[in-house]
């Protein structure tokens, strides 16, 4: 499932799961990515959660153990390719 901004994918979250893991984006309108996973781990405490990032310093602002992935590279790209075929 896709979202356009942070608010959009907690409802998808809610309301069209279940989902095993969680792939965002850390800029995005309305929530940024670490808001909206915040409160789907608050939801689903066991949910895999990743933010990515095209700014290394953002990986600070990250929560424990939610991982953090550099934008830029191919595994980024191979990963959420990866994500679509197995949904």
């Amino acid at each position: 499932v896709e979202a356009d901004n942070g608010e959009a994918g907690l409802k998808a979250f809610q309301e069209q799961g279940p989902f095993y893991a969680v792939l965002s984006d850390y800029s995005m309108p309305k929530l940024n990515g670490v808001q909206m996973v915040e409160a789907i781990l608050k939801i689903r405490p066991t949910i895999h959660c990743a933010i990515a990032s095209g700014e290394f310093s953002k990986e600070c602002l990250i929560p424990q153990g939610v991982a953090f992935l550099k934008k830029g590279f191919i595994a980024w790209e191979r990963l959420a390719a990866a994500l679509k075929l197995a949904a």
